[in-house]
């Protein structure tokens, strides 16, 4: 039955994200042809901001909602239940609140000295108003999350896409520049988040009278403030310096790329499409390995606190070789299909250039986020913080030296540096925490030949035809798909169940 609910939610989810990415994926398009990549570079740089703010407000706490409620769901009572929501939301709601008042306070400074453009200052003002609805409506999801009910975050998750991109349409019929075109996009959020966040918290309510049922302990066996921060506060204070660190490089990259000899509109221009566009499109198809890692934090909980280590060990297992596999096969995609796709969904020549410049790191970019997820579940956030952190500071030094130096050539470098530190460092970690058996041969040297073998040849086979972009696009995927798990299973690399549970998955 449980193997069943897992199933259902992850496809449930694994849908849903694909929707909103592909919803994402079209806005973006449009944005970028109505505000241009000058526009979308600069909404970048004050997003950066706003994501900053948010990990100060709320990043550990879901992951503490989660696995201290899946705990709680296991062996405790309804009280123990609400008594933790509710003493996480009440923090998220005061950090948040912080936060934003530290924002639009300091707005000025921030936009004329660390982003260095007057125009995000209106930007940056909304924004803070965002911060306590995403704080609140983070913390709801965690719950839902600990409770295997993956419908009310997927229906959330939809309406504040939907109300995004409508509301941001409208304001931005009546904006003109780059200035009130960002202001417009805030301003889109600002509203998307509210109108989820009373999604959410109506089906909060309407939960919590199937939670009568839980018999357990009268009282969780912790003081729940310091369980909630021992476990957030690592979390948080990772996602926050390497927020910090990121924010800083970001702002920095288009600083650098205009010592290199780039004009500041074109600095800003070029690090619009490789993080507004070329890693959205890049990240598309990661929606099965982000759903399942989510929902594994829960199982792996119940299943520490009854003890079955080795029901955890092998679902763990799994998802690390669907994700190897997956990357693997879409880097090939990226690679030898890269500049149909992007002609295809922005009709921009630079992004090509940088999505198949990117392309190899697809396997270890999926990798590392869901081995990050999974050692959150397994209580090693204090493993992640170090790896994060030391990972920022590194690409923050890099960046003054390398992008000074090479352009975007050194920021795409310190890409490929900084993806293979940290999946290298958390895939050892995972495989020792979890006592996974790793074979470098049969697990990684002979599925990428295979991926690049299949990639390589179905290009070939493809280019006497004169197809049109979007039947070519189509044609190669399947092609590819077919070849690759057919030299997987004549390899003995997978088998026709993990085949057959893959695409049930998805």
């Amino acid at each position: 039955m449980k193997k069943v609910l897992f199933f259902k939610n992850t496809a449930l989810l694994t849908a849903t994200q694909l929707i909103l990415r592909f919803l994402g994926i079209v806005f973006k398009v449009y944005l970028s042809g109505a505000v241009g990549s000058e526009g979308i570079g600069l909404y970048q740089l004050v997003f950066s901001v706003y994501m900053l703010a948010n990990t100060f407000a709320s990043s550990g706490l879901t992951v503490a909602v989660t696995r201290l409620i899946a705990d709680e769901l296991t062996l405790g009572s309804e009280g123990g239940v609400k008594k933790i929501l509710l003493k996480c939301i009440a923090l998220a709601a005061f950090f948040a609140f912080l936060s934003g008042f530290l924002v639009f306070v300091f707005s000025k400074p921030i936009a004329l000295f660390f982003i260095g453009d007057e125009r995000s200052l209106p930007a940056l003002k909304t924004l803070t108003f965002s911060l306590p609805f995403m704080a609140i409506s983070a913390c709801v999801r965690g719950y839902f999350t600990a409770r295997r009910k993956a419908l009310p975050p997927c229906i959330s998750g939809v309406f504040e896409q939907l109300i995004r991109i409508f509301v941001t349409l409208k304001i931005l019929k009546r904006a003109v520049g780059a200035e009130n075109a960002c202001t417009a996009i805030l301003t889109g959020d600002l509203v998307a988040e509210a109108a989820a966040t009373s999604i959410i918290l109506l089906f909060l309510f309407a939960d919590f009278k199937y939670l009568k049922i839980l018999k357990g302990r009268a009282h969780p066996p912790f003081k729940l403030t310091k369980e909630i921060m021992r476990i957030s506060f690592p979390i948080s204070s990772s996602r926050l310096i390497n927020s910090l660190l990121r924010t800083a490089e970001s702002l920095l990259v288009p600083v650098c790329l205009t010592k290199f000899g780039m004009e500041r509109a074109a600095a800003v221009s070029v690090f619009g499409m490789i993080k507004g566009m070329a890693l959205p499109l890049i990240f598309f198809p990661s929606s099965l390995l982000s759903s399942v890692s989510s929902l594994l934090i829960p199982e792996i909980c119940e299943a520490k606190a009854k003890g079955q280590t080795g029901i955890a060990r092998k679902q763990i297992g799994k998802v690390l070789k669907i994700t190897a596999i997956s990357g693997l096969f879409l880097a090939a995609v990226f690679l030898f299909c890269g500049e149909t796709l992007c002609t295809l969904v922005y009709k921009e020549s630079g992004v090509a250039t940088l999505v198949i410049a990117l392309a190899p790191l697809t396997p270890l970019m999926y990798l590392d986020s869901v081995c990050d997820g999974v050692l959150k579940g397994l209580d090693q956030q204090n493993f992640s913080f170090k790896v994060t952190v030391s990972d920022s500071a590194l690409r923050l030094a890099f960046t003054l030296f390398f992008v000074t130096k090479f352009g975007m050539n050194g920021f795409l470098a310190i890409m490929y540096f900084s993806n293979i530190y940290t999946c290298l460092l958390n895939c050892l970690r995972l495989k020792k925490v979890a006592g996974l058996k790793i074979k470098p041969l049969r697990n990684v040297l002979v599925p990428t030949l295979f991926a690049f073998a299949c990639g390589y040849l179905t290009k070939s086979a493809l280019a006497p035809f004169s197809l049109p972009q979007i039947f070519y696009a189509v044609i190669f995927c399947l092609f590819a798909f077919a070849f690759f798990f057919t030299l997987l299973l004549l390899g003995g690399i997978t088998s026709k169940e993990e085949i057959h549970l893959l695409l049930r998955r998805n």
